[in-house]
């Protein structure tokens, strides 16, 4: 296992998979277009190492692009071994209060090992704290602008360290964030983020830490909602503990291998603001809501630091391979709580984080679907979910052409689909900046009467040619693409007879076909002829 992001850069170099980019690239807006440039003309998936960012802090972007990058952060050759690890972890044996005292001291006994993996407080200075500075300015940090009409520079990925003010739990949590000025930061937090639960259960201030770097496996349970500790759980996977240093202004205790940690409060009583406008990958500029803010009161870093990102202008690149990951962890965790009849869990590519999810399962009862629908959406999870499918065991939920002739062989609109109204993450939609809307779960569980129907039978879907090119060849990834950026459940979609028609025309009439300015493409396109990558 890696100790440290530079660490993991040294054996990606030994492997091959690493390109060092020397010629100055810039923050602003050069870096996210070439790593986009790269993800879509590259299927080997290497990281990019930038070097020369104008900053004294290197800038590495790819690090999820392909399951080879993923085995390489877990040190496994499978990704069945990930699976296995996080089971063995979960396994609980059942203990409740009705546990006998000889069921419960077994339990101990067996799982006795898990105690080493304990984070530890180091007391030692942390390597993350080699150089400290009080007056440190965040607009000296390499942070990336991703196109020439956002707002400032921001953060997609920012894991964000807080403590329960009541329990003293800590909660580690994966936010956008809006650079501000150089002591003031937005944090992009959705009304179901538990950090908005910490400030509201503070009395006046709530100390904060943002950690930048580290190990890369936390970058992957900080985007999971999880009822466990996940500094122990990183531990378990790496099989040693993280070691955990105390910040220098703040009462909190943040990994000491991260390579940038951003120290600060948050005033509950200070004003929010709406951040942005930030461009999405659709091209669409969205605001944030009621921010709250964080003062930024201590930089620290390593001495050779280096500035983390994933590229949020192509996600179904790196995303599509850490959306594994994340499938794999949220997979065992629901199948150990109420939910024993889930067997596989699917974040396609397409859904853009959790727009989309499919659930293969056991069926038992006609209105199970259902109520495990309802169960799912008001999990902290998957409370921004917009499309909810249940399919059979006999489905293949990883293959997208398969799952749309499975859909159009198993599904009868009047019957299969139901409606819900409730909380979505209007960051990963074009119809509205509003947190509410209409989700939908289609049961598609039930083989149908005529087993030769195609997708188009069931579902018609309207479109824009321009979003996805001429009508022949719309197939299923990009129909995928359009339900899940342009479509409000509630108003797009209606169901007729035995069709479930959807309105999938980009209706904002705000997308781009270019983010960048005349002048920025220009140096990016002299620039990434010359690298020659």
């Amino acid at each position: 296992m890696f100790s440290s992001i530079q660490s993991y850069i040294d054996f990606l170099e030994q492997k091959g998979d690493l390109i060092r980019i020397k010629e100055f690239i810039d923050p602003n807006c050069e870096i996210s277009s070439i790593t986009s440039r790269f993800c879509k003309a590259k299927s080997d998936g290497k990281a990019l190492l930038f070097e020369n960012t104008g900053k004294k802090i290197k800038v590495l972007t790819n690090i999820y692009g392909s399951d080879t990058s993923l085995k390489y952060i877990f040190n496994t050759k499978s990704i069945d071994t990930i699976r296995e690890r996080i089971d063995e972890f979960l396994d609980t044996d059942n203990i409740n209060e009705q546990t006998t005292k000889l069921e419960r001291l077994r339990f101990l006994l067996s799982n006795s090992h898990k105690l080493k993996y304990f984070p530890k407080l180091l007391s030692s200075t942390a390597p993350c704290q080699e150089s400290i500075q009080y007056t440190a300015k965040l607009l000296d940090l390499p942070f990336l602008t991703y196109y020439s009409s956002d707002a400032g520079p921001s953060m997609q990925d920012a894991i964000i360290f807080s403590n329960d003010p009541e329990t003293g739990r800590r909660n580690i949590e994966s936010i956008p964030i809006q650079i501000l000025s150089d002591k003031t930061i937005a944090i992009m937090a959705n009304y179901s983020s538990i950090l908005r639960r910490h400030l509201d259960r503070s009395t006046h201030v709530l100390p904060v830490a943002i950690c930048i770097g580290g190990n890369p496996i936390l970058h992957f349970l900080s985007k999971t909602n999880i009822n466990v500790d996940k500094m122990t759980l990183l531990g378990y996977l790496r099989q040693y503990p993280a070691m955990m240093a105390k910040c220098m202004t703040q009462e909190i205790t943040i990994p000491a291998d991260s390579d940038i940690v951003l120290e600060g409060y948050i005033h509950k009583s200070a004003p929010k603001i709406t951040a942005g406008p930030l461009n999405t990958i659709f091209g669409i500029p969205k605001y944030t809501d009621n921010c709250p803010v964080m003062n930024v009161t201590c930089i620290t870093h390593r001495s050779d630091a280096i500035l983390p990102t994933t590229d949020s202008s192509h996600p179904w690149s790196a995303y599509s391979y850490f959306n594994k990951l994340s499938e794999i962890l949220i997979t065992e965790i629901y199948k150990k709580t109420n939910y024993q009849d889930i067997i596989k869990m699917s974040l396609p590519a397409e859904g853009f984080g959790q727009n989309i999810l499919i659930i293969q399962i056991k069926k038992y009862n006609p209105i199970q679907p259902k109520l495990m629908a309802d169960g799912l959406w008001s999990s902290l999870q998957f409370i921004g979910n917009k499309f909810l499918i249940f399919v059979g065991e006999d489905a293949n939920i990883y293959d997208t052409k398969d799952l749309g002739k499975y859909l159009a062989t198993h599904v009868n609109p009047e019957r299969d689909i139901y409606q819900s109204k409730g909380i979505i993450n209007k960051n990963f939609s074009t119809n509205s900046n509003e947190e509410s809307g209409v989700r939908m779960m289609i049961d598609a569980t039930n083989p149908q009467e005529h087993p030769d129907y195609n997708f188009s039978d069931v579902f018609q879907i309207k479109y824009d040619e321009s979003y996805a090119g001429a009508q022949e060849s719309m197939d299923i990834h990009d129909k995928l693409r359009a339900i899940s950026i342009f479509v409000d459940v509630e108003n797009d979609c209606k169901i007729s007879g035995n069709k479930l028609i959807i309105d999938a025309r980009n209706k904002s009439q705000k997308i781009k076909s270019n983010y960048l300015t005349e002048e920025i493409q220009k140096q990016i396109d002299a620039k990434w002829n010359s690298l020659g990558i």
